[in-house]
């Protein structure tokens, strides 16, 4: 399993939002939350109605969840490719992933929480209820690299 980009987003949301998450998962409800089934649904019915509407863009998808799953408890939106590319050059994502490292093992893991002590490590539990972790460098730069960019940006 290779979530290495997930991995160091999740190590950089406490200096891009100031947030500190954690990530953890659980074998019962891997694949099976909320937005899975959403996606079922709205993966279903493209499919149906895919005899009638021609879906070849993300928009076309889009329209057919506003069209055909009207809800008052999920809001749909579109994220455009345009808008995509910006936000990832504002964030300078390509560097932040060229310089990253993916973590052996991922799939023995079920917890994921930035180290405190090193904004570049990563602690990664066998059973997020464990006192015990292994710390895992994700990043390869060193420490005043990063000061630069974030000085810069």
């Amino acid at each position: 399993m290779d979530n290495f980009k997930n991995m160091v987003n999740l190590l950089h949301m406490r200096r891009d939002y100031g947030i500190y998450p954690q990530w953890h998962f659980t074998p019962t409800a891997h694949g099976k939350g909320e937005c899975d089934a959403v996606g079922a649904v709205l993966q279903s019915t493209a499919r149906r109605i895919n005899s009638t509407t021609v879906i070849r863009k993300s928009m076309d998808l889009y329209n057919v969840a506003l069209v055909k799953l009207v809800s008052q408890t999920i809001d749909f939106i579109h994220i455009s490719m345009q808008e995509i590319t910006a936000n990832s050059m504002d964030m300078n994502l390509a560097a932040r992933y060229a310089n990253a490292k993916t973590i052996p093992g991922t799939r023995t893991y079920h917890a994921f929480i930035p180290d405190d002590e090193d904004e570049n490590a990563i602690r990664l539990k066998k059973f997020s209820s464990s006192e015990n972790y292994t710390t895992h460098n994700l990043m390869e730069v060193l420490q005043d690299r990063w000061a630069i960019q974030y000085q810069t940006t």
